[in-house]
């Protein structure tokens, strides 16, 4: 009984995690290349360079969640580009050459044996973020077992990986082709207010460490961002957004952070802002007070919880753009009640309906798309005419339209449409009490206001008040339906 229990709880949690998925899990394409030796002069441990990698496969593999690229694709294409060894200590080299093999994550590291030590590093990175996922070093004396610390490295590097790169749903690989994960930061060392400048810098480095545990972005290393600001001749004092958002541009960055620490009495208060480096304007802002430097670390943790609704609501902004405008094709179906306004039947009546809409994003810029929709269907109305005759009024419209679609601001995932459309549409009305009945095919014109809502990059929700007005033998029979449904994109 206990087992049966056992198996049921499982396989309702493995349910259960794929439908929050969206859809099935996939394991994440891994390229390793070859390590890179950095004692140029060691020609005898030569072998480690693909020593190295060769002894990862097998703990990878153990771990069931990946899938290994063969390690000679990486090596024709270095011959096709003139690249050595020695270029995959380069970052961005590596993870061009993981694009074009098609992975997800790429492997690379290096090596160092000396007269005294031996040291061997390595480091597994999202390609489409170019975000440093796992980083493992071991360190031993010369007199070791060198095989022994190589073993250890892979075994914890594998282990990480394995928890820091899960198989992930279809759904956010098809994302990450689309948009990839692009957003790039650069972290100022903040400006010290009434506390010791070492507090500045280390409350810099805080912050950098908290934001790159949030696994979203690609972080500019600390050397590289203190670097730049050497060499233009600036404090952390003299930073103001604008010369912040040049820094930017220098360092490649999409945003930078930048802020200062305080002392106010005897609390100390971290104030950050992110500046976007194209339009040198604030996005975000965030405060934290904290009693004591030992809370620093927390203090900062905090604040780049704050920025990361932000950054995520952008990010959900690209992806819903990009989306858009990727995804030309998309078709509903909706459902809804309706409420005839007309000469012949004013009177409040209740009825309902379905219709179809295929659509196709003739235009996408930004936020901004306009499409090309086609809507058939069917609504029926029950009511009583002005004359209190009972009818029946039955409209099958076949319009064609255009409008405009707008992703705003305030919630990524939420379109507004409106469109106006214009066709024909077969109506039928019939006079219960009176037993008349009529058919015609008249021209008809539509108003639409609606919303969307973004499930995933796939299938939306949509909602609208639609208005028909339809030419019926010289009688104008209005129609207003509130209508509900959902769709695809293809």
């Amino acid at each position: 009984m206990k087992k049966q229990i056992a198996f049921f709880l499982t396989a309702a949690t493995l349910l259960s995690v794929s439908a929050q998925s969206g859809g099935p899990m996939v394991k994440r394409k891994v390229l390793i290349l070859d390590f890179v030796n950095k004692n140029k002069d060691d020609q005898i441990n030569g072998y480690l360079v693909e020593t190295i990698p060769d002894a990862l496969i097998d703990p990878l593999n153990d771990t069931k969640s990946f899938e290994l690229l063969p390690r000679d694709k990486s090596r024709e294409l270095m011959k096709i580009a003139g690249l050595s060894t020695d270029d995959l200590s380069t970052e961005s080299v590596a993870i061009d050459l993981a694009k074009k093999t098609g992975a997800q994550v790429v492997v690379l590291g290096n090596f160092l044996v000396s007269k005294s030590e031996m040291i061997f590093q390595a480091r597994a990175i999202e390609v489409d973020s170019g975000r440093l996922a796992v980083s493992k070093s071991q360190r031993g004396r010369i007199s070791g077992n060198i095989f022994d610390l190589i073993g250890r490295l892979a075994k914890d590097l594998a282990k990480d990986m394995k928890n820091e790169l899960p198989p992930i749903p279809q759904e956010r690989i098809v994302e990450q082709v689309i948009v990839g994960k692009t957003i790039t930061i650069s972290v100022l060392d903040l400006e010290p207010n009434g506390v010791p400048e070492p507090l500045g810098k280390a409350a810099g480095d805080s912050l950098r460490e908290a934001l790159f545990k949030q696994k979203l972005y690609k972080l500019i290393e600390q050397r590289q961002v203190r670097q730049a600001l050497q060499k233009a001749g600036h404090t952390p004092s003299e930073i103001n957004d604008a010369k912040a958002a040049e820094l930017g541009q220098i360092l490649s960055s999409d945003k930078v952070v930048l802020g200062r620490v305080s002392k106010l009495g005897d609390k100390f208060e971290i104030s950050a802002r992110i500046v976007d480096v194209k339009t040198r304007e604030v996005m975000a802002t965030a405060s934290q007070k904290f009693s004591a430097e030992s809370e620093m670390g927390e203090a900062c943790d905090k604040v780049a919880l704050k920025f990361k609704g932000e950054l995520e609501s952008e990010r959900e902004s690209e992806i819903a753009a990009k989306t858009s405008g990727d995804r030309r094709w998309s078709i509903d179906v909706t459902l809804g009640g309706a409420l005839p306004v007309a000469d012949l039947a004013p009177a409040l009546s209740v009825g309902g309906g379905l219709m179809l809409s295929p659509r196709y994003a003739m235009v996408t810029r930004g936020k901004w798309t306009i499409p090309l929709r086609f809507t058939a269907g069917g609504i029926t109305h029950f009511g009583k005419s002005s004359y209190g005759n009972s009818l029946t009024y039955l409209t099958a419209p076949l319009l064609f339209g255009t409008g405009f679609e707008w992703s705003p601001f305030f919630h990524p995932k939420l379109t507004a449409e409106f469109i106006i459309s214009g066709g024909a549409a077969v109506s039928y009305l019939k006079s219960n009490s009176l037993n008349n009945e009529y058919v015609s095919s008249d021209p008809a014109l539509q108003g639409l206001l609606g919303v969307q809502y973004r499930l995933n990059t796939r299938f939306f929700l949509r909602a609208n008040v639609a208005h028909l007005w339809v030419l019926y033998s010289g009688t104008d029979l209005m129609s207003t339906s509130l209508n509900f449904g959902g769709g695809m994109n293809f």
